[in-house]
């Protein structure tokens, strides 16, 4: 024993508690890791996606149709 502290050889690795920082210092990275894969994956699914709703709105806004169209249009996709 004496000749481990000599050595450097004590701390919690050489213990045998090393697991006890490591297991959940990566559980944490692990579930960072993940839940920002799972951002980065919804957010190439939504990335240029307009509903019907969408593009009918932006028409309105931009005056391409008036009220009347717009109400109509919408009556019809709403159905």
């Amino acid at each position: 024993m004496d000749s481990d502290i000599k050595n450097g050889k004590t701390g919690p690795w050489h213990v045998g508690w090393g697991w006890l920082i490591a297991l959940p210092l990566l559980a944490v990275l692990g579930a960072a890791s993940a839940r920002k894969v799972k951002q980065v994956l919804h957010e190439s699914e939504t990335d240029g996606y307009k509903t019907a709703h969408d593009i009918l709105r932006e028409r309105y806004a931009k005056g391409e149709l008036d009220r009347e169209e717009y109400l109509e249009k919408l009556n019809d996709i709403s159905l």
